[in-house]
């Protein structure tokens, strides 16, 4: 199977469809939260960019948060989701079946999608965030279930310690992964440790890009296929 069908397969399980269908954000200024009629989650504005708040009201079955979706309020004007704070949805990733970030995001904090409790519904993790410039501690931890996930953010300058602990831990074969990091200049410690992989492509940068690396960057990780460090 070459490289590029293999993208595919991956891109083709993290945009599965899930049970609940749900429409784009809507943004309301005077309640500070966005909806897409399944999740309503608190924001903070500032001129058009929104941050996602903690306590958000999630549905009684696992949906997507699919924050590639736009989002508009009632006059039709546009907004952009650029950050998440830390543990954001912490409690509630037992209603989150699939992650999407697009465009606009440039933060996502510690523990944002994080949860310790091991009944995380996640699925799939999708990242394809050019403007991304940091992923913090532990941003996606004990993602046990997740089968697949595509991590590209070309700017991405800091990747926080044990960013995806415990990622597919609970999957028999594993999760699958394509993690492009190259242009990243600190790592923290375990930044990619304690995964459980059937196959997995992690893209990094030259050792002399690297301004900080912390300890045990692979640490009790099993499946990694390739690890490709730049010119």
């Amino acid at each position: 199977m070459s490289p590029t069908l293999k993208q595919s397969c991956f891109l083709l399980m993290a945009f599965a469809s899930t049970t609940l269908v749900a429409a784009d954000w809507t943004y309301d200024a005077s309640a500070k939260t966005i909806t897409d009629g399944v999740w309503t989650i608190p924001v903070t504005a500032d001129g058009k960019n929104l941050t996602l708040g903690a306590n958000a009201t999630a549905p009684s079955n696992p949906s997507d948060l699919d924050f590639t979706k736009g989002v508009k309020d009632s006059g039709g004007v546009s907004y952009t989701i650029v950050s998440v704070v830390a543990s954001a949805f912490n409690g509630k990733m037992d209603k989150v079946s699939a992650i999407r970030i697009g465009e606009g995001f440039v933060a996502i904090n510690n523990y944002s999608f994080g949860q310790d409790d091991g009944k995380s519904a996640v699925t799939s993790i999708v990242v394809n965030a050019s403007t991304l410039q940091t992923a913090g501690d532990n941003a996606f931890r004990k993602a046990t279930k997740c089968e697949a996930v595509v991590f590209r953010a070309p700017s991405l300058k800091g990747v926080g310690a044990s960013l995806f602990n415990g990622l597919g831990t609970a999957v028999e074969v594993g999760a699958t992964v394509d993690f492009d990091f190259s242009a990243a200049e600190t790592f923290g410690n375990a930044a990619f440790g304690s995964m459980k992989l059937n196959e997995g492509v992690v893209r990094l940068p030259s050792f002399k890009a690297m301004s900080g690396t912390g300890k045990n960057l692979f640490h009790s990780s099993t499946g990694i296929r390739v690890v490709e460090f730049g010119s």
